[in-house]
């Protein structure tokens, strides 16, 4: 998990390496996340497939290997297209550990499961916090060696799944989320279900857009406002670091908070962050407020989810390809904008798409609420 943070992480604060060994444009820079995460995408569909075939310890060693070979090359390949090659072949493994780890916590897990995949998520974090700290340790120019760290520490998770074995049902979508069939549903039902569906989806996919718009961009952003390359990179492992506080945070609270409670004013507390930081001299300090305060989204999300009775067959699938999705368009985006209208439009754009977020989790509180005469799944 904490390779996958950190593969997930480490593009923003490389930028710099990307256009002085490559010669390429900062949009051209921003894709090679957007790359991976279409990877990641096709990871996350896949992955459950293969583990049904397989078995989940061929899966994750067939997955790990891949962010092991995407990163080690990335840091070795000499053209610019050979580079984005690399980038997606990492993000099919992102993707899919990602969503396989998951669901075998959800699955094995039981009661624990919610505040374990907080944990687990907890320790994407800490890649994420390690490896722009790492780019500001070397160098923007040398951040080859941190692309080689990375597959070293995906190469140590692939060796331990030596002690993991293959359970019974581990890769079974509805035993996964912990859903019920309960046989022919009505027309009602089946529509708030696709309304549900939707919320989540919206919900993932703009706020991982915030999540690697800003991870992505704040060097430049801060480069933009007066820091140093090194500072900058500092400063964005501090939001990655409020990040992981926010979700070790979150699996303590997840016990006496309820999961539609923590989501939406992690929501809200992302969003505001996002317009503090159109204060250019807030700028830093809003970053941090809204990394600590998206950290929780993501786990808990998924918990909440699952416990929607929405979440059968490959729907819990789809809501973490969402995910990615978010991540593929988002740095593209933001780019493009900074190329035409300066670093400085940045948090604007991420505010607009945390207030995306704010609107789809309000939205299914109101579709999830139990209804009077029923009762929850």
């Amino acid at each position: 998990m904490a390779a996958l943070g950190a593969m997930t992480a480490i593009y923003g604060p490389s930028i710099l390496g990307f256009k002085a060994v490559f010669g390429v444009t900062s949009a051209a820079a921003g894709a090679t996340l957007a790359i991976q995460s279409v990877g990641a995408v096709m990871g996350v569909l896949i992955a459950p497939s293969l583990a049904r075939r397989k078995g989940a310890r061929t899966a994750l060693s067939a997955l790990s290997m891949l962010i092991v070979a995407g990163a080690v090359a990335i840091a070795v390949v000499p053209f610019w297209s050979l580079t984005l090659f690399a980038a997606f072949i990492a993000g099919v493994g992102v993707g899919g550990c990602d969503i396989l780890a998951t669901q075998l916590l959800i699955r094995r897990m039981g009661a624990r499961g919610p505040a374990l995949v907080n944990v687990a998520h907890g320790f994407f974090g800490v890649g994420t916090v390690a490896a722009p700290a790492a780019v500001a340790l070397v160098g923007p120019e040398h951040y080859q060696l941190v692309f080689v760290a990375i597959g070293v520490l995906g190469l140590y998770g692939w060796l331990s799944l030596r002690w993991f074995v293959d359970a019974p049902g581990d890769a079974t979508a509805d035993q996964v989320v912990g859903v019920v069939e309960v046989g022919a549903r009505s027309r009602r039902v089946r529509s708030l279900g696709v309304w549900v569906m939707a919320g989540f989806l919206v919900l993932y996919i703009s706020h991982f857009a915030v999540q690697t718009g800003i991870g992505t961009w704040e060097p430049t952003l801060l480069r933009s406002l007066g820091h140093d390359a090194r500072t900058a990179a500092l400063l964005t492992s501090l939001y990655w670091l409020a990040l992981v506080v926010g979700r070790f945070g979150a699996a303590a609270l997840a016990r006496y908070v309820s999961t539609p409670l923590l989501v939406c004013g992690s929501c809200l507390g992302m969003l505001a962050g996002t317009l503090l930081a159109t204060q250019p001299e807030m700028a830093a300090l809003g970053l941090l407020i809204a990394g600590f305060f998206m950290g929780p989204i993501f786990p808990n999300g998924l918990t909440w989810l699952a416990t929607t009775g929405h979440a059968h067959g490959n729907r819990f699938a789809y809501v973490v390809a969402a995910a990615f999705s978010g991540m593929a368009f988002s740095p593209w985006l933001v780019g493009v904008a900074i190329q035409n209208w300066g670093a400085e439009v940045m948090p604007l754009i991420v505010s607009a798409l945390g207030a995306v977020s704010v609107a789809s989790s309000l939205l299914l509180v109101a579709l999830t609420r139990p209804r009077r005469g029923t009762s929850s799944p």
